[in-house]
Parts: C-alpha cells; structure tokens; sequence
C-alpha cells in the first residue's frame, strides 16, 4: 500500500491560473455548455511549457482557441500574464506578427480577493485590439513568453506566501475555463503533476516532457515540478498520493487522514461523487499553520495532520475545483464558506457536535474578529469567510433541517459539476430545496457588516410546587434579524459535590421584533433559562465567549 521512490529532497514549484466560459467540440473532450462571457468564448489551450526549477526560470508557447460570440464586438481582448515574464510574440496562421500593448497598471480585478493590497499584486494585461478577429468563427492566436520568477513558487523550504500574493505565469482570462493539452519540458531528474495528474512521460537524454490533458473544461491549471518522495494509497477507484521530503516522518499517517477525509466528504447525502480520479498532497513546509491551497485533483498544504485544514482542502475539489464560481459579488463565500463548513462538518461526523464549533470555525472567528465588525462578507478580506461565513453556513443548516439542506447541497453540487455558477444559482437551489424565498437570510447575513446584538432576561415563577411560569425577554440592538433561536429550560439538581442544571424543555422561537416577550408554563421546578445553548446562531456574546474560549 506504501510504496517510497528513492529521489532527492522535495522542491516544488507551483504555479496558478484562472481562465472564461465553453462549449469544445474538439480534441475528444466533454462538450457540456458552460456560462459564456458576454463577448468571448474561450475553447481550448495547447501549452508547451519548458519549466526549469534550478534557475526558476519558464519558457512557454500558448496557443488559444476561442469564438467571438458578439456580432457588435469592438473592443480589445485582454489576457492576464504576470508583470515578470516578457512577451517574445503573439501571432497566428493569417497574422505573423499581431500587435499588442503591455498594460501594466496593477491589479484589474479588486474583486478577486477584495480588501487585500492590490499594489502588490503581480498582474498585467496582454492587450489585443479587437480587429484581429470575426463574428462566429473559430479563431486562434500564439503567444509566446519567457521570464524568471520566484514570486508565487514553492522552493526548496522556503517561505512564499502564495494566497497574499498571487503569481500568474500563464495567459488568462477571468471567469472561461477551457479544455487543455499541456507538455512540461523538465530536466532529467524533475517529475511533475499538472491539474492534481501525475503526468504520463516520455524521457530522453537530457529532460522529460510531460503531457497533461483534461477530460473537461477547467479553470484552474496548477503545475508542480520538482523531486520528491511518494506514498501511494486507494480508496475505492481513487488514486490517493502523498508526496514529501525524504525524511517525513509517517506518511501512513497522512494517507489514512486522506483517506478518513474523503470517505466522508464524498458521501452520497454530503457532498457527492468525487470529481477526479486522483487526490495529490504535497507537504511543504510554511510558516503559517493556517497554510493550504487546492488545485483540481490535489491540495498543497503544511499542518497535514490537522483534520480541520485536510478535510477543508479536499472540499475544494467541489467548491471551487470543479465547481466553479464568476469572480463577481460573492464567489469567495461560496467557496471558501462552504469548503470551511464542510471541514467542520468532518469534524461534526468524526469526531462529534462540539468539536466542530470549537474547531476551524471558532479559531478563525477569534482571527478575524476586527473584519467582522468593519465589514460584510462580500466586499471584504476573505478571511472573514471562513468564520463568519461558516458560521452563516452552520445557521441556514438550522433554517433548512438536516434533511432539505443537504439535499440543496447535493444537488447545487452535482447539476453546476464542470460549470460556472454564482451567489443568484445557489441561492436558487436552496429555495427551490427549502419551498419559500430564502432572501431575508442571505441580505441580513451576508449584506450586513457585524453580527445580532441580543439581549436576554427572565423571570420565573412557581405557582405550585410542579409548575413554573417563565416570562422571557429579547431585545435587539442595532440591525434587527430575522432569527430561530432556542431556549433551554433547566431544572436544579445537587449531587454530592455540586449543582447541576439538566435540561427539562427546550423551545425554539423566532425574534423578528425590536423587543419581544414570551410566556411558558413548564411542568417542573424551573431554576435557570438559557437562549442558544446549541449554538446555532452567531451573535455578538457567543462570539466573545468563543474568543475567551480559544485564548
């Protein structure tokens, strides 16, 4: 089951891009219709890439199919490209030389990962004027560039930070996946996997090259090439890989986690059938416990062994790997809120209820508690999607029951595979789950910066001897919610050590109202009341409560 490959110590270099919306009847790949932009398709993309990770440097020749699918069509086609590398030529079959304009003006789209300093950012436009090309004709364009870059690679141990600034090394565009075929030159002693594929090979003398071609439309192409160790496991027809460093201590360790993660996130009634036929981890060692990115069909990471972060990558492989999301209002709470949620719903299956709330979600609350209350969820850092995001997740649970919400997820998952989808199409698929208008709970969650402030008291009397009359009291400061939340009615009990309070009744009601009062008559001698006992809603005292829990 373990099988380790004698080679040099791990070096990586890993690097990313995002792509636009298909239908490719070529090359034998799936055609199933996606998203269009509104005046370009892009189709397919043959790559040769020569990738020499001792002097970092790329070299690369792209050739990209698409359509023009607007008859008034007049403006430029832009492509991303990192400022880094040079343009040698753009050209195609009727074109020996197109011309182009460099636009280097800084980051072209704040909303990708909003709130982060877009001065940093690395990207550039690769500028064409629309006259090149025709109204409804399959159209081509060569582009050929070199470059040395460090920025956004994993090397050797260093420590990049790859999620705060991005490096792209490959011609895009934002919101179109495509079908590719890719070939990675790489000196003799490299290997190499490419969209979560270990790369089929052809070797001679001096390098190998390596062929990657996709079975369907993606927008997400991750290249790794480097030396390293493998682990191989299976979980059914999976290909389980853990690729590490010579000395890794127990990479079983990694394997079973694998395995233990994917068994349960690929539940029939969770998140579905796996979309790949691989799951690649590569360990690399960073700074940041916190540390980990998915590509489609793998996941680099540096903790591992932390359930909450594996489980919250291997989700991925449906948020955002394979289901994909316009870079627009919202994308960043699908994927991350819902991969967050599903981490912690690994840990709720696993492990039990409360470790799920004491888990991910409650260390990245008490990390980005400053954003909660300066900012809503869809125009701000994304680190705010995996706390309070999650934890918006965790109450539309509670608003749906078990029952229609995974079935939501379930089905939002398996009609949008392989496709662009947005905020407006699983909010649909919720509705439609759920029977009634979900709007309420989406504007007042994720349009509003800050979280409910309520206020609770109450008051109890005892008739007789078996009876109890509890007035209870909420009030709400602020922005007033729409909320479900339960009360717990508990009893006293003294042991011989101390005393306890079990719970006798519990009720869930529903504060819609600046001040609201409620009555129960309880058979039993009620001693002490408490709202949100199961923690279902996320509010300003919960939140501290869980902060001075983490500390």
């Amino acid at each position: 089951m373990n099988k380790l490959r004698n080679n040099s110590r791990l070096f990586i270099l890993s690097c990313l891009f995002l792509l636009q919306p298909i239908i490719y009847n070529t090359y034998a790949f799936a055609s199933r219709p996606l998203v269009k932009s509104n005046d370009i398709d892009l189709l397919h993309y043959d790559m040769k890439i020569d990738a020499d990770p001792v002097s970092l440097k790329l070299k690369g020749t792209v050739s990209i199919d698409f359509e023009v699918t607007n008859p008034a069509f007049s403006d430029s086609i832009d492509f991303l490209l990192a400022k880094g590398y040079r343009v040698i030529s753009i050209y195609n079959k009727e074109n020996p030389i197109i011309p182009f304009n460099r636009v280097l003006e800084g980051e072209p789209v704040p909303e990708l990962h909003p709130g982060l300093d877009v001065k940093n950012w690395d990207w550039s436009f690769i500028r064409i004027s629309a006259n090149f090309f025709k109204y409804g004709k399959k159209q081509n364009i060569i582009i050929e560039y070199e470059g040395e870059r460090t920025l956004g690679m994993i090397i050797k141990e260093s420590m990049i930070q790859m999620h705060d600034i991005p490096a792209r090394w490959y011609p895009f565009r934002l919101d179109d996946p495509a079908t590719a075929i890719c070939s990675i030159n790489t000196p003799d002693s490299i290997r190499a996997v490419f969209g979560g594929k270990l790369l089929k090979v052809e070797k001679n003398k001096r390098q190998k090259s390596w062929l990657f071609e996709t079975e369907f439309a993606l927008n997400y192409f991750p290249l790794l090439v480097g030396n390293w160790i493998e682990s191989n496991d299976k979980l059914e027809n999976i290909d389980l890989i853990f690729i590490h460093k010579k000395d890794y201590p127990n990479p079983l360790k990694i394997l079973r986690l694998m395995n233990q993660c994917l068994s349960i996130l690929k539940s029939p009634w969770f998140l579905g059938k796996y979309p790949y036929s691989q799951l690649v981890f590569v360990e690399y060692p960073h700074y940041s416990r916190e540390f980990g990115i998915a590509m489609s069909g793998g996941i680099i990471g540096f903790d591992l062994l932390s359930r909450e972060l594996s489980a919250h990558e291997i989700s991925h492989q449906w948020w955002g790997c394979s289901v994909f999301s316009e870079h627009k209002e919202g994308y960043i709470f699908i994927n991350e809120a819902f991969a967050s949620y599903s981490g912690a719903m690994f840990l709720e299956l696993a492990l039990g209820s409360e470790r799920m709330t004491e888990g991910f979600i409650s260390f990245q609350l008490t990390n980005h508690r400053n954003e909660i209350n300066k900012n809503n969820l869809l125009n701000c850092s994304p680190g705010l999607q995996y706390g309070k995001g999650a934890y918006v997740v965790h109450t539309l649970r509670k608003i749906m029951g078990d029952d229609k919400f995974f079935r939501a997820v379930h089905t939002y998952l398996k009609e949008n595979m392989y496709s662009m989808s947005n905020l407006d199409i699983l909010i649909n698929t919720f509705e439609k789950e759920y029977g009634e208008s979900l709007d309420w709970f989406f504007n007042q969650w994720l349009k509003r910066k800050g979280l409910p402030n309520i206020e609770f008291d109450y008051n109890i009397e005892h008739p007789s001897k078996n009876k109890s009359i509890i007035e209870v009291t909420i009030r709400q400061n602020g922005d007033l919610y729409d909320l479900p939340i339960t009360i717990s009615f508990k009893e006293k009990l003294k042991t011989k050590y101390t005393v306890l309070y079990p719970i006798k009744h519990i009720q869930t009601i529903w504060i819609r109202d600046r001040n609201q009062k409620w009555e129960f008559t309880i058979d039993g001698n009620i001693e002490k009341v408490t709202i949100n006992e199961d923690k279902w809603i996320l509010h300003e005292k919960l939140l501290e409560e869980i902060i001075n829990r983490v500390r």
